[in-house]
């Protein structure tokens, strides 16, 4: 397979941000001041990895050799498609 696609990498660790972001919420990290900062910059870092994961998918689907992890990485983002429709407007 050789080394992993740019996707796949982005899609991780937007996985790994999510799931910060819901620890911290979780453990009450996020009452004080430094906690409710670092909330806050996880959730507006999630839709921008979100965003060049979709930007690199196309380029990973294309190519033979990257092209399951380009399926992998789609699967990946399922859960911040549902992390960021549950922050949307009401």
């Amino acid at each position: 397979m050789g080394k992993l696609a740019d996707s796949l990498l982005l899609a991780a660790t937007n996985l790994v941000v999510i799931g910060l972001v819901y620890l911290c919420v979780m453990s009450h990290v996020g009452s004080s001041q430094f906690g409710f900062i670092f909330i806050c910059l996880l959730t507006l870092a999630s839709p921008v990895l979100l965003l060049a994961t979709v930007i690199y998918l196309p380029r990973d689907l294309y190519r033979r050799p990257s092209r399951l992890q380009g399926i992998i990485a789609l699967v990946m983002a399922i859960p911040a498609i549902k992390f960021l429709t549950v922050l949307g407007p009401p």
